[in-house]
């Protein structure tokens, strides 16, 4: 038997419990509660009928009726034995009902699909007892909404939701999600987590995240620093770059690609595998992100020109292969963003380039380098591209933000350095230079009156996202690379 507190039905392992007075369940548990109020239909019985309870008294049954305790799960045949003070669960008719099987462990219980053999519900142990909080139990079979074919899975995501992979908590509502806490570490959870995860799949415990995938997490009482050191030097090593002179900057500033005519084709592969190390290197290494987007466009048909150009970046990467991004501790929950456009910077098709970052918190989390789909005519429709893809990229952090249960304060600051656009952006009123992005401007300036963005001027100096439209001299980049946030904490080891 299962036994269920009165106002949440959570369930407790107890000993067997017989039925001798009713004829029909006799030698077999049942279903019982002593709260009347539970019951979705309910009809009176005689005061002849008796249950032996665990302590060997016996009490009278009062009623029968169906009891339901999820959208997907109704108890029928329950006993009203109003001296219970508690509910109790009939393990054989839960697990027939469920088609399911049920597992004792010393800290827990859990139940798994017959068929499928997936968990669909769990008992935490308490004081010697097995509780089950509300709405741990899914019956697999009667529900199309919850199929758990593995315990790491992306669900689609609902109205207002950002779609990203969830790690759910597999005994929860069929659309469930994993909500940090801010007080601090649940080692407790943690630890049932990875008890559940053992059962699903073979997994060690590796402690605490240090190398993952080319990536090296660093952690300090002052924040956490991921790098890609080893990734950067290895690739080096394989290019035979390691002994290479460095450069202070990883493209250019004069020539631009695509420029140079008559220039030799290089193997196609060998370029496309350069450059796809280098996009991934990227991850870490947003002082690199122009340059890569760059060099990614001529994957069908690179030439010397353009394999000159990844090694360039190849010898900039060899200045400081140590470097990364830095989380530190912040207390200001907000979000900003710096956006910017280099209108028709491409010389081959005449295409602006957008470029943002976004903070949260005073820490640099996304950014993007990314030639427009279409040709601007003018400097201000550029900006008003990359102004409403940055402020996409915004919306979708608050709400990534908000499904975590973090709230940010006041709206989302984005810093543009072309007054024009600003000015255009607060004013409703028609102009012959964003005509041809309307919609745009309908959108930003929505986003504006709804509270939700602020636009703010500032210097093209201080506008960060100009590292990632252009290639800038080396005074101009290293002022802007400064304020990514990223540091080198290999530094002493590389002789800087």
């Amino acid at each position: 038997m299962l036994s269920l507190a009165k106002s949440n039905w959570n369930f407790f392992r107890t000993c067997s419990i017989k039925l001798k007075s009713i004829h029909q369940l006799s030698g077999a548990s049942d279903h019982m509660t002593g709260d009347i109020s539970l019951f979705s239909s309910y009809s009176a019985c005689s005061n002849n009928y008796k249950v032996r309870i665990a302590d060997d008294s016996l009490s009278t049954v009062s009623g029968m009726g169906s009891i339901v305790i999820s959208p997907f799960i109704t108890l029928d045949y329950v006993l009203l034995v109003p001296s219970l003070s508690c509910n109790l669960l009939s393990i054989s008719k839960l697990t027939k009902y469920l088609k399911c099987v049920a597992n004792f462990f010393p800290t827990h219980c859990i139940f798994q699909d017959q068929d499928s053999g997936k968990m669909i519900g769990n008992a935490k142990e308490c004081a010697g007892l097995y509780l089950l909080k509300d709405g741990n139990l899914v019956n697999e079979t009667r529900t199309d909404q919850w199929k758990w074919k593995n315990l790491v899975y992306s669900r689609k995501p609902r109205d207002n939701e950002v779609e990203h992979p969830i790690l759910p908590e597999p005994y929860q509502d069929p659309n469930p999600s994993i909500v940090p806490a801010e007080s601090g570490d649940d080692y407790e959870e943690m630890n049932r987590l990875k008890t559940i995860l053992t059962k699903e799949f073979e997994i060690k415990d590796l402690g605490k995240l240090k190398y993952f995938l080319g990536m090296e997490v660093a952690r300090s009482n002052k924040g956490i620093s991921i790098s890609q050191r080893k990734y950067t030097l290895d690739l080096l090593k394989e290019t035979g770059m390691l002994g290479c002179k460095p450069v202070d900057t990883p493209m250019d500033p004069i020539c631009k690609l695509g420029g140079k005519e008559g220039s030799a084709p290089v193997d196609k592969g060998r370029y496309q595998r350069l450059v796809g190390r280098l996009i991934y290197l990227s991850h870490t290494r947003p002082d690199i992100g122009f340059s890569v987007s760059v060099v990614s466009q001529f994957m069908n048909n690179p030439t010397e020109e353009h394999l000159d150009a990844v090694y360039r970046i190849l010898r900039y990467l060899k200045m400081t292969p140590g470097k990364g991004l830095f989380f530190k501790k912040g207390y200001r929950k907000n979000i900003d963003i710096y956006c910017d456009a280099d209108w028709a910077g491409s010389i081959t098709d005449r295409r602006s380039t957008s470029g943002y970052c976004t903070y949260v918190w005073g820490n640099l989390v996304t950014w993007r380098s990314k030639k427009q789909s279409v040709v601007s005519r003018s400097n201000a429709e550029a900006e008003f591209r990359a102004i409403a893809l940055s402020i996409c990229e915004g919306m979708w952090l608050k709400r990534l933000l908000e499904e975590l249960k973090i709230t940010c304060e006041g709206s989302i600051k984005v810093f543009c350095d072309n007054q024009a656009s600003i000015n255009i952006a607060k004013n409703p009123v028609h102009h012959d230079r964003t005509k041809h992005v309307e919609i745009d401007r309908h959108f930003i300036r929505e986003k504006i009156e709804g509270g939700i963005i602020q636009m703010v001027y500032t210097p093209s100096s201080h506008q960060t996202a100009d590292i990632l439209t252009k290639a800038l001299p080396k005074g101009n980049f290293d002022n802007l690379n400064s304020k990514l946030g990223m540091i080198n904490i290999y530094s002493q080891l590389e002789g800087e």
